[in-house]
This record gives C-alpha cells, structure tokens and sequence, in this order.
C-alpha cells in the first residue's frame, strides 16, 4: 500500500485513506501471526507493514513519524509504516478499535476517560509529551496575563476538547472558586476553526496545545494584531498541573498481544524519531515537507523547537517516551477529580512491557 504521505493532502483525502488502509491492515495481522497464535518473524529481508495515525493532522509537532521514516528508522527495525493524520478524540480511537490502525497518538485527557469507560481496545505504550500541551493563548491587547483573569472572557475551543474539560482541574491550582467558573463563556468550534475565533476578535483566548502557537502568531502577525517582535501571551496547563502528560502512545491490544515485537520495534523507532525531530527541527521540518507538500518549514521547525520542553521525561536519566507510574496515577487522578471518573488502573491502561525505560510491574501495582 503506498504511504499517503507521498503525495499532495488534504484532510479529505487523509481520512479516506486512514478507513482505506484496515482493509489492508486485517490481512497483514493475520499473515504476521501462525495458526497456535505464536508471533512469526517476517520473511528474510521482507519490512513487516504497519499503520500509525498521528494525533491531529500532519503539523510539525506531529513531525516524529515522518521523520522516523525519512531517517529510515522504521526501516532498520524491519517496518514499512503508512502514516495517516489523526483528527483527534473518537474518530482516532474509532480507527484503532476498529482495527483500521494500529498505532495511535492520543492526549492523556482523553485516553484516561476513554478507558475508565470501559475502552480497553488499545493500551498506552509510550508517552510523546512528558508533560501537558494544554494552553490558553491569547494576544497581549487583552490584559490578560494569569489564569484569574481568564474569568468571566470568552473562550474559543474544539467542540469536545480537553482545554475546557480539564480546565476546572487548571483554575483549582490558582484558586478560581466554582462560582467563578460559571462566569467563563465557552465558544465551541470546529478544532481547526478554534484559531480563527481569537484572529477575528470573537473571543478572549482560546483553548490550544502550546506547540501550535507558532502559526497562530504568524496569522496574527499578518493581520497586524501584534509585531514581529511581539509574541502571544500563553498560560500553559503545566503551571499548575504538573503531573498530566500530553500525548501518548497507543497501541491496539490484540496486535500487542499477537505480535509484541512488532509493538517494541515501533514504539523504539518512533522515539528515535521524535527525539531527532526536536533535536533538529529545521532539518525535521524539511523532511516532514518533503512527504507534506503542504507544509510551511517555518512554521513547522518553530513547532518542534516549542514542543522539545514538553518531551523528556523529568528524570532526565530516563529515554524519550519514558512514563513514570507514579507520576501517571496521579495525573490519572486529577482526571478522575475534575470529570467525575471511576477509578483508574494505570498498571492495566498502559502496557509497562513496552515504555521505554520500563517500569516494573510490581511497582505500577503499588501505585494504583
């Protein structure tokens, strides 16, 4: 199946191509795996086929497939890998349960309800982002400068979208009391209208991932709300939520459990590619646009550069996509808190065989 990224995109065509692709895919499972279930290597010389869905479109913070492949390290963990543009929340996990994909990206604040709902179709293998991508931006004609004073403005969001889901949890840490919150006026979009509402001056801020700053500050430049030398005023989720990762890995459970190598050799080429992404975003950004014609270099290395700070993980002894069991319970339970969830195993949501650095079994147990 040749790989949508070679050729011109539209997210139309994308998401066509992603329900395209599990047809393919159920075959390729099955022609991976012997008849008592055992995992069989692929034939000498032949790259085993699999499928990633980003977490959102093929901006430059979703960079690190497209550089994993440019780089050619999924082809030296024996993988040819069909990469699809995600459109975040049900329709990717849709994908993946349906067994169309097998790798996902999603963001914790979605995968920890997703699974105390009873979604065990997939399983956490990696984290993208140690820490939360979650952002109010703003311009700086609006005063606002704080969490607080985000109080009684208006707020532009993706229509089911975590920035307003979580942001009880966000005005806790800086003591906006209940009654204050029912003074905020949310305005729900379509995700990729969300920028548009804060260029048009229909709202205050906006709910969005601090990675994608770079073009909204590129669109507000043209349209002369702030200079060049000017830059947005962003409130990062992470001041006062610590312990929530951004986005994670996801990988489909029976595919985990009929074929755990092809698991591993994914999660660790795709690390590799991320960690070279953010550590060279000019070069990622000129991969990423040679297989994304419609990709803007600028835009897309300034996005890498942002996101670098959110990637490593806080012990920084540990590799690119480590997850720290304790630090994932208690992100786990500020979810919980905040949206009225039941009680979460981390040690069963994420499949600790496969996180980079591993985690001992045992370990993530005592910390449920």
């Amino acid at each position: 199946m040749a790989s949508l990224l070679n050729r011109p995109l539209s997210r139309r065509t994308l998401l066509a191509g992603s329900a395209a692709a599990g047809v393919g895919l159920t075959g390729l499972a099955a022609g991976c795996t012997s008849d008592d279930g055992a995992e069989t290597a692929a034939p000498s010389g032949e790259l085993r086929k699999t499928t990633y869905m980003t977490a959102f479109g093929l901006p430059g913070r979703e960079a690190a497939g497209a550089v994993a492949k440019g780089k050619g390290f999924f082809t030296e963990a024996g993988l040819d890998v069909e990469i699809l543009a995600g459109a975040a929340g049900e329709k990717n996990y849709a994908a993946m349960e349906s067994g169309q994909v097998d790798f996902g990206a999603v963001d914790w604040s979605g995968a920890v309800p997703r699974y105390a709902k009873g979604g065990k179709a997939v399983k956490i293998v990696a984290a993208i982002h140690s820490q939360t991508l979650i952002s109010m931006v703003t311009l700086p004609s609006t005063g606002i400068t704080g969490a607080r004073q985000l109080i009684g403005k208006r707020i532009g969001v993706g229509a089911g979208a975590a920035p307003k889901s979580v942001f009880p949890a966000y005005a806790s840490a800086f003591n906006i009391e209940p009654a204050e919150l029912k003074t905020v006026q949310w305005q729900e979009v379509a995700p990729d209208q969300v920028a548009g509402l804060l260029i048009a001056g229909k709202v205050d801020a906006i709910g969005l991932f601090v990675a994608g700053t770079p073009g909204v500050r590129k669109a507000a430049i043209g349209k002369g709300l702030i200079t060049k030398e000017q830059d947005l005023v962003v409130l990062p989720y992470s001041d006062g939520l610590t312990d929530l990762m951004g986005n994670v890995l996801t990988a489909r459970t029976q595919l985990i459990q009929e074929q755990p190598q092809l698991v591993r050799d994914f999660t660790n080429a795709l690390m590799k590619g991320l960690d070279y992404a953010v550590n060279n975003p000019e070069e990622a950004a000129k991969i990423l646009a040679e297989q994304v014609p419609e990709t803007d270099p600028e835009v897309a290395a300034a996005e890498l550069v942002i996101m670098k700070n959110y990637v490593y993980p806080q012990d920084t002894t540990k590799p690119v996509g480590f997850i720290d069991v304790a630090r994932a319970a208690k992100g786990a339970a500020i979810l919980e808190g905040v949206l009225q969830l039941p009680p979460v195993d981390v040690g069963d949501m994420i499949d600790f065989n496969f996180v980079p650095g591993g985690t001992p079994v045992a370990a993530s147990a005592a910390a449920k």
